[in-house]
């Protein structure tokens, strides 16, 4: 697979900037992505087991004509990227 550019942001901050590892494979005709995030770049500790977090993933390609942009995402936000409401659950 070919390196790509990783954005982060939190609670919309986009200066904010965590040291964190992802990649990426291509297994059975679906596409397979591993992160490794800092707790502490999060500003939390370990989870515990059961804890909940509430988390979305966004997957964006821009092609060379901008109304052919490609976005692929965990829970479709309908463009409204700060709501928590369209957020899914990640359970440790």
């Amino acid at each position: 697979m070919r390196s790509g550019l990783q954005f982060d942001a939190l609670e919309g901050d986009a200066e904010w900037n965590a040291d964190w590892k992802a990649c990426v494979s291509l297994e059975d005709n679906q596409y397979v992505v591993e992160f490794a995030i800092p707790h502490a770049a999060l500003g939390t500790d370990a989870p515990q087991p059961g804890e909940k977090w509430a988390l979305n993933i966004l997957r964006g390609r821009s092609t060379r004509e901008p109304k052919w942009e490609r976005y692929a995402q965990w829970v479709m936000t309908y463009a409204d990227f700060k709501s928590s409401t369209h957020l899914g659950t990640l359970q440790f």
